[in-house]
C-alpha cells in the first residue's frame, strides 16, 4: 500500500468529496410591487356646532415597512376669517403637496365656499393629471376629506375621490378602511348632536378599523372646527385614554350579550349578572375620570413648561 493511500486511511477526518451535484447560485425571489398602496383611513363627523375629523398615522410601505406620519393638516387665512382642515387618506406626499397648492392658490381666487370647491377640484385635478395619471402611477393616488370655514358663509364638508369633488351631507369617509368604518357609522351617526359624543364615536370608529382592516393602525389623531371658527387638534393623551375607555367598554357590552342570549340562565341569575356589569361600568367610568384628571394636570404641567421656555427665549433675545 502506498504512503498516500494509508495516510487517508488513517486520518481521523476524511478529506470531504466532490458532491454528485453541483448547484447554482440563484438571486432570492423578490415581491411583485402592488399595484395600489393601502390607503389606510380616515373620517369626518358633522354634529350640532361644528365638524370632527380623524385619521390614523401609519403609512405603509407593502413588502418593506410601515411608518408614522400625521395626516391633518390645517390651513389659515386669518386675513380673509377662513379656516381649512384637511384629512389625508392615500399618499401623504403627494396629498401634502396638494394641500400646500390649495393653501398657494386660494388668496387670489377668495374665499366663499364656491370658490373654495373650485380651488381643490383644479389643485386635485392638475396633481393627478401631471404627477400620478401620466406615469400609471395609481398606488400614489390620494383622496381628501376639507372642512371649510369661512365667517360669512359658516361650515361645509367636502370630499374628494380621486379627481371628483362633492359635498359630504353628514359624515364623509375615506381610504381603505372606509367600509368598516361605513357599517360602524349608519347605525348610530344619527344620534350624535355634541362634540363630546363626535369624540367618543370617532375614536371608537378608528379603535375598531385599526384592529382589523390591514394596512390600518398608528395612532388616532383628532381635529374639530366649530361653526365661530375656533379649532383645536386633540393631545393624544386624551385620545388614548378614551380608546382605552371605548375598549373596555365595548368588553362590558359584549359580555351582556353573551349572558342574555344564554337562555339555559334563569332571570334571577340574569339580574345578578346586570348587578356585577352595574359594578364593573362605575368601575370604568371611575378609572376614565382619573385618565381625564391625570390628563388634564400633564397638560397644565406642560404649557407652564413651554411658556416658562418661551420668557427666556424672549429675554435672551433683548
Amino acid at each position: 500500500m502506498s504512503a498516500k493511500a494509508a495516510t487517508h486511511r488513517n486520518c481521523e477526518w476524511p478529506l470531504p468529496q466532490k458532491p454528485a451535484k453541483s448547484y447554482t447560485f440563484r438571486a432570492p425571489f423578490l415581491r411583485p410591487k402592488p399595484d395600489r398602496k393601502p390607503m389606510t383611513i380616515a373620517a369626518a363627523f358633522k354634529y350640532q356646532n361644528g365638524i370632527l375629523l380623524t385619521t390614523d398615522t401609519q403609512h405603509t410601505y407593502p413588502g418593506m415597512m410601515k411608518l408614522s406620519r400625521p395626516k391633518l393638516i390645517q390651513l389659515d387665512f386669518p386675513e380673509h376669517d377662513a379656516k381649512i382642515a384637511i384629512a389625508i387618506a392615500g399618499d401623504v406626499s403627494f396629498a401634502t403637496m396638494a394641500a400646500e397648492d390649495i393653501e398657494r392658490a386660494l388668496p387670489a381666487k377668495g374665499f366663499s365656499q364656491e370658490s373654495v370647491q373650485n380651488c381643490i377640484r383644479e389643485v386635485v385635478l392638475d396633481t393627478f393629471q401631471k404627477h400620478i395619471l401620466p406615469f400609471n402611477k395609481m398606488e400614489y393616488s390620494f383622496d381628501l376629506l376639507c372642512a371649510v370655514w369661512t365667517k360669512a358663509e359658516g361650515l361645509q364638508l367636502f370630499q374628494t375621490n380621486q379627481t371628483s369633488i362633492t359635498v359630504a351631507k353628514d359624515y364623509g369617509l375615506i381610504g381603505l378602511g372606509l367600509y368598516l368604518a361605513q357599517f360602524l357609522s349608519e347605525p348610530y351617526y344619527s344620534a350624535m348632536k355634541t362634540r363630546d359624543e363626535a369624540f367618543m364615536f370617532a375614536v371608537d370608529t378608528l379603535r375598531k378599523v385599526k384592529a382589523h382592516v390591514d394596512g390600518c393602525g398608528g395612532n388616532t389623531d383628532v381635529l374639530w372646527l366649530e361653526d365661530d371658527g375656533t379649532w383645536k387638534k386633540v393631545w393624544s393623551l386624551e385620545v388614548e385614554s378614551t380608546e382605552q375607555f371605548s375598549k373596555d367598554f365595548g368588553d362590558m357590552a359584549e359580555a351582556l350579550v353573551r349572558v342574555a342570549s344564554d337562555m339555559s340562565l334563569e332571570e334571577s341569575e340574569i339580574d345578578e349578572y346586570i348587578e356585577v356589569l352595574r359594578g364593573e361600568l362605575h368601575g370604568i367610568r371611575i378609572l376614565q375620570r382619573a385618565r381625564l384628571a391625570k390628563y388634564a394636570n400633564v397638560l397644565k404641567t406642560t404649557q407652564a413648561s413651554m411658556l416658562r421656555a418661551s420668557e427666556v427665549l424672549r429675554k435672551q433675545k433683548q
